[in-house]
This record gives structure tokens, sequence and C-alpha cells, in this order.
């Protein structure tokens, strides 16, 4: 007998409501969040006495500042961790960043995170990408008031990869995340191990951001109607919290593990040379083989791990990975308002971004200042991935439909709103179902084979 699951309602939005929404950029659908109302709270969850860690890590979200420009100080919203129990490198700060300190777990540990709010309002963490129960995920359900904990257990179930940990309170979630609540989680196994991929200093975070500033050098965000619909775009890009952002490397193999956490803004990447992309992972780890590109797409959320090699090239030389031309991803109309290409690259409209979107800028510059000559070598084969077919899945002669629309101030899944108490007795389908989403992205599925697509084909280059 086929296992079932309550997948309802509920869980659906649970699972792809906010948290997503602060990554993908889609302010509509962060407007009809915020129509749903208020939600109930639920009790903090505590400690365990039966659970025992591998890995202790105390958490607070507070407000700071930050020398983020020139002159004055920028107000902030920061994550800060102490490492209670566990390996030395399992929090790594980056270098004078707002941003919170990367996590690095190993597959098996089992894990105890405390948060602490110290913000001015709610606040919840939820964990991107990892498999956890719905109770220590985050949910808005679970948000604290200010003074208040919240107790996180959990074995690491996923594979080596990349994933993301960020605020998740109802109607302020892309707000916190813009003003510096988000950080990088590693993940590493035995599979991956066995790669000698770069690692220490070799293996660098890249976290790519889009950021509007005010005269004072405070943040802006989401200023009227306009960016709630077409989208909130920054006109300064930030990497790892930094303008202008420049790498000293060696000359030898690197690993970049780059996320793009960007509002709205999608990146078409590529080095300035015309060096081809080497992409070794993205969302869900690593791949099977390495996969190299012209240039490659990132939307809001998703992350690449690139092999970078520096092999050869002489101390004094610099590489420029930018953000090369591009249209035709957004509708007409929002590239002509946002001062895309379809509009000659120009602003059109008051509210245009002073950085047009799909437009060509630079991203962040590598400087060749060091020359070593021994260099890791670029695996042929990187992991096994197991595959799947339709005749493997749970319902394979009758897909699930999940149909996702916006309703008048508010996103409808199959036709009904969110309630966090709705749920249907037909709302039960298969682990390990087929479906039929009817969006171009799949939200916040995290781990997922998608067999074929029907509608839209940009004919970019994705991973």
């Amino acid at each position: 007998m086929k296992q079932l699951a309550n997948f309802s309602r509920r869980r659906f939005f649970a699972q792809t409501g906010a948290g997503l929404l602060a990554w993908a950029g889609l302010p509509g659908w962060l407007q009809a969040m915020e129509g749903m109302g208020d939600m109930p709270r639920m009790t903090p969850n505590k400690a365990s006495p039966d659970f025992h860690p591998d890995v202790e890590i105390d958490l607070v979200c507070k407000p700071s500042s930050s020398s983020i420009l020139p002159g004055q100080q920028t107000r902030v919203q920061q994550y800060f961790a102490k490492l209670v129990k566990g390996p030395a490198d399992t929090l790594t700060e980056l270098p004078g960043s707002y941003l919170g300190p990367v996590m690095r777990f190993q597959t098996g540990q089992k894990i105890r995170i405390t948060l602490h709010n110290q913000l001015d309002e709610v606040s919840i963490t939820h964990w991107h990408g990892l498999h956890v129960p719905a109770k220590i995920d985050g949910h808005p359900l679970y948000s604290l008031d200010k003074g208040q904990s919240f107790v996180y257990e959990f074995e690491m179930l996923n594979r080596a990869g990349m994933n993301i940990y960020h605020p998740h309170p109802h109607n302020t979630t892309g707000k916190q995340v813009y003003h510096g609540l988000a950080g990088a989680i590693l993940v590493n196994d035995d599979e991956e191990r066995r790669l000698e991929l770069p690692d220490g200093e070799y293996e660098v975070p890249i976290v790519i951001q889009d950021r509007l500033f005010d005269a004072n050098n405070q943040l802006q965000y989401v200023r009227h109607m306009h960016d709630r619909m077409m989208g909130f775009y920054g006109d300064r890009i930030l990497v790892n919290g930094l303008p202008d952002f420049q790498l000293d490397v060696a000359s030898r193999a690197y690993r970049l593990r780059v996320l793009n956490a960007s509002t709205a803004r999608i990146y078409k990447l590529a080095w300035d040379d015309n060096t081809p992309v080497t992409v070794i992972g993205c969302d869900g780890g690593l791949l099977e083989t390495p996969v190299n590109k012209p240039y490659v797409m990132l939307a809001p959320g998703e992350r690449l791990d690139v092999w970078a090699d520096f092999s050869g090239r002489k101390v004094g030389s610099q590489l420029v990975l930018r953000s090369r031309a591009f249209s035709g991803v957004l509708p007409k109309m929002a590239e002509r308002m946002m001062g895309g290409k379809q509009s000659g690259g120009h602003r059109v409209g008051m509210h245009a971004s002073a950085l047009p979107v799909g437009s060509d800028y630079p991203i962040l510059t590598l400087r060749v200042t060091q020359s070593v000559s021994d260099s890791p070598a670029l695996p042929n084969k990187l992991s096994a991935i197991k595959r799947y077919a339709v005749s493997d899945t749970a319902n394979p002669n009758k897909p699930v439909p999940i149909g996702i629309s916006e309703g008048p101030m508010r996103m409808v899944l199959n036709g009904r709103p969110y309630a966090y108490d709705d749920i249907l007795p037909s709302e039960r389908i298969p682990f390990n179902p087929t479906s039929s989403p009817n969006n171009e992205v799949p939200r916040h599925f995290n781990q997922l084979k998608i067999l074929t697509t029907v509608g839209w084909h940009y004919g970019f280059f994705a991973v």
C-alpha cells in the first residue's frame, strides 16, 4: 500500500508561503500574503531532555548598525551566533558583513539551535531547504515576541549542498531579510568529502544582493505600490554585504558558493573574458558531472556551486563576474517600467531602478595576488543521483493538480484561499507523487525532479 500524507492546503501554504517570498521576489504574492489577516500564535518550543545534540548554537536576532557605504552607518537587523557545542568550523563570519554567519553542518548530526528574538517586532527563523519537522521549520504560527526564545532540534537529513536561514514572520518576512536577517547553510557529507573539493580559504560564499540607500545611507524598502506589484529593485550591488566587492585569490582552483539573495533581481552570470562558467552543484546539491555554460541565469533564492580555476593566470591579472544583458524573462510591461532592455536600458517612469533590469553590470572582481603550483583537479564524476520516471511515482496515471493563482488581495491554491485550520478530507496525496503545477517556478519544493515542462521556454541557460 502506498503511504499517504495529509498534504493539506494548510501545509502547502505553510511550506510555500512568506519564507519563499523573501527570496522569490514577487511582491504581488507578498501583498497577497499580507491580505490574509491575523494568524494565531503557538507556544514556543522548548528543549527536550531526551535530545542529545552533536551541535548546539545560540542564535540572536537584534537591531544593529553596519558601515556599508562611506560615511554614516546603516541601520540593519542582524543575526549573532555563539557555538555552544560542536566542531570549531560550525560558524564562520563573513568579513566585514552584517549578514548572518555561515553555518556548516554534517549529514547525520543532531542539531539544537536556540533562537532569541531581541528585535522590536515579532520574528521566527526558517531553515530554507532543510528537511526538518513542520513544527521547527519556522512557520509564522510560531513567531516570537521580543524577549521570547524558540528551541529547534533536528537531525541533519540533507545531502551535501547550500541552503539558507532567514526570518519567516507573517507580513514582515521580506523586510527583515532585506535589512540583514539572512545567512547561508553549508551541508557536507561523505560523498562530497571523497571528492576533495576546494575547502577552507578556497571555498568562498558569494551572497549577491541589490539594495537601495537614501542620502543618509539608510536602506529603503517597498516605498509604494509599484514596488509591490512590479518587484523591488535596488541600485547598488552588494556581495557578502559589501559594495564593490573584490576577492584576492591564488593561481589555483576555488569553490564559489553563490546565492542570489536579492528581493526580485535576476542575474545572468558570466565571466568578463568569456571563460565558461563551470557549475558543479545547485539548489539540490552536487550535480552528477560538471556543467560548462557561457552564462547561468540565477533567480532570487537560487544557489550555484561554481568551480573557478585561476591556474595559469598571472599575478596582477583579474577576472570580473558580471551580470550580462538580457530581456524576455520578465513581462514586457514590467521590463519597460523597471528600465529593462525592452525600454532600451533607460529609466521609464518615476519608480524605475537606476540599475536597469537586464542591463550589463559587474558583480565582483577576483584579483590574482599569489602564484602557486598545486591545485586540485576538477572531478569528472561528482555524485550519484537516483533517476525516477513517472512510472516510479505513487500516482503515475493521475497527476495531482496544483493550481496557484492570485485572487482579490490574496493567494489561492486550487481556487481556495489559505486558512490555517482549513483542511478538507480530499486533501490527501501520496508520498512521492507526480504533480502538475501551473506555475513557472516550483515554489519551495526543496527536492524535486522536473519530468516535463509545458508552455514558456525562454532559451536561457539554467542548471
